[in-house]
């Protein structure tokens, strides 16, 4: 199974950590690539923890 899964609309992704937790985030804005995307990134900052000011980039979209 892969480690992220588009939610049920354009503003929720479903991600997985290392330990095998599953994690629910909403999106500040919709990312209409999201369904048919095939890859995201998480961008933890400096500080490599994710907390509500960190960034998803969904394609080209942040």
């Amino acid at each position: 199974m892969p480690p992220w899964a588009a939610g049920e609309d354009d503003r929720t992704v479903h991600f997985r950590d290392r330990h095998r937790q599953w994690y629910k985030a909403t999106l500040f804005m919709q990312a209409f690539d999201l369904p048919h995307t095939t890859a995201i990134h998480i961008d933890g900052g400096p500080t490599n923890t994710l907390d509500k000011w960190s960034a998803i980039y969904v394609g080209p979209q942040r």
